[in-house]
């Protein structure tokens, strides 16, 4: 596999891939995380122009039956300050050095250990790391807390609604 920047052709896959995990969400008890419609193309527009999304596609005869460059994962990885982040309930942050967000994580399902693989490629670029996931989120996270995320409180998103957030920073 590897990451490559989302292209404009791309949309109608990351909308597919954002479905599909939106209804594991939903089968793993959080049917409130992602609700209908979010994310959309719109944010995923506002993430290609800011050169902040990506997929993950397979290489050559990587995965069989699937053909070579076909998308099986996306993220976005914003860098600078998240708005949302600026206010943390019942801890702190790591550390307030220049950090990288991750976003809208989603796999279609296709290739075990690609969600993973998004992972590692953002840990192998960035030293400080930010994420946040729903409470009933168990999946994701557990895929945070084993990339080494440290549990650092509660923030809120913009419809209000509360998410656990974490932070990666490879001094601690």
């Amino acid at each position: 596999m590897r990451i490559r920047p989302t292209e404009l052709t791309d949309i109608e896959r990351i909308l597919e891939i954002f479905e599909y995990g939106r209804q594991v969400q939903i089968a793993s008890g959080n049917p409130n995380q992602w609700r209908k419609g979010h994310p959309g193309r719109e944010l995923v527009l506002k993430d290609i122009n800011q050169q902040a999304s990506y997929v993950c596609v397979t290489e050559a005869d990587e995965v069989e039956g699937l053909p070579e460059g076909t998308i099986v994962a996306t993220f976005a990885a914003i860098e600078g300050i998240d708005p949302t982040y600026t206010h943390i309930e019942g801890g702190a942050w790591l550390n307030d050095a220049p950090y990288v967000t991750i976003h809208r994580i989603s796999t279609s399902g296709q290739v075990k250990g690609s969600g993973q693989f998004c992972m590692q490629w953002v840990k192998d670029r960035y030293d400080q790391i930010r994420i946040d996931t729903h409470s009933l989120n168990q999946p994701m996270i557990h895929l945070i807390e084993k990339f080494g995320y440290k549990y650092c409180g509660v923030i809120y998103v913009a419809d209000g609604t509360a998410r656990n957030a974490y932070h990666y920073s490879r001094e601690s």
